[in-house]
């Protein structure tokens, strides 16, 4: 694995309707040489977003 490469780990949480609106939260753990973050997305399906909090 090339320096400063990453590393992808993603695990689904739960899944949330909201109206017609239907979301995965997808629990993302990156790590990185130096670094480690915890990122928690929600993809809605219904409109393409994609929210990272």
């Amino acid at each position: 694995m090339d320096p400063g490469a990453w590393t992808h780990q993603a695990s689904i949480h739960g899944i949330v309707a909201n109206g017609e609106q239907s979301c995965i939260t997808v629990h993302s753990i990156q790590f990185a040489e130096t670094d480690n973050e915890l990122k928690t997305k929600m993809f809605c399906m219904t409109n393409s977003k994609e929210r990272t909090f």
